[in-house]
C-alpha cells in the first residue's frame, strides 16, 4: 500500500497556527455529580427496604438493590471511560492536520495542504445528521462523530473561514 507523505517545511511547523480546535464529547455527569447520584439512587433503593428491615424479606430484596446500584456504577464508569476519547484540530499556512486520541491510548493521524482540502456537510446521512468530513491527500475522513449536529455546524463554519481569509 502507497502511502502519501511529503516534506513538511520548517517555517510550517514553527509558524502560529490559525486555528486550533480541540473536540472532546459532552461531558454531563462530573465526579461530584456522580457521587451524589449515587447516594440519591441508594436512598431511593432503602426506601422499599426499610419497613423489612428485620424480617426476612429483606435478604430477598437487598440483593437486587445491591445489583442495580453496581449495574449503575459500572455502567456510569464505563461510559466515562468511553468519554475520554478527544479530536485536535490544527490549521496552519500550509498544513491542516487532525490528530484523534483513542480510549486505548492510540491516535490517528491525518494532514493535508488547506488549499486542496474540502470540508463537506451531509446534512442527511445514513449515519448522522450533519456528518462533517474533511477531504485531502487522498482520503476523506469525518471529524467530530461525537459532537452534536449543531455542534459539527460550528465547526464547520469555523474551518470554512479559516480557509476562506488563508485563499
Amino acid at each position: 500500500m502507497l502511502k502519501h507523505s511529503r516534506i513538511i517545511d520548517e517555517n510550517e511547523v514553527n509558524a502560529k497556527p490559525l486555528l486550533k480546535i480541540t473536540l472532546w464529547p459532552n461531558r454531563s455527569l462530573n465526579k461530584k455529580m456522580f457521587v451524589s447520584l449515587l447516594f440519591m439512587t441508594l436512598g431511593g433503593m432503602l426506601v422499599p427496604i426499610i419497613p423489612f428491615i428485620g424480617t426476612k424479606i429483606v435478604i430477598v430484596l437487598l440483593p437486587f438493590s445491591i445489583t442495580t446500584l453496581i449495574i449503575l456504577i459500572l455502567s456510569i464508569l464505563a461510559n466515562n471511560k468511553a468519554g475520554k476519547i478527544y479530536e485536535e484540530l490544527t490549521i496552519w499556512p500550509k498544513l491542516i492536520e487532525v490528530k484523534r486520541y483513542e480510549v486505548n491510548g492510540s491516535n490517528r493521524k491525518w494532514n493535508a495542504n488547506p488549499y486542496w482540502t474540502k470540508v463537506k456537510l451531509y446534512k442527511e446521512s445514513q449515519k448522522v445528521q450533519n456528518y462533517l468530513t474533511l477531504t485531502g491527500s487522498g482520503r476523506e475522513i469525518e471529524i467530530g462523530a461525537f459532537l452534536a449536529p449543531n455542534e459539527r455546524l460550528e465547526i464547520k463554519q469555523k474551518i470554512d473561514d479559516v480557509l476562506k481569509q488563508m485563499y
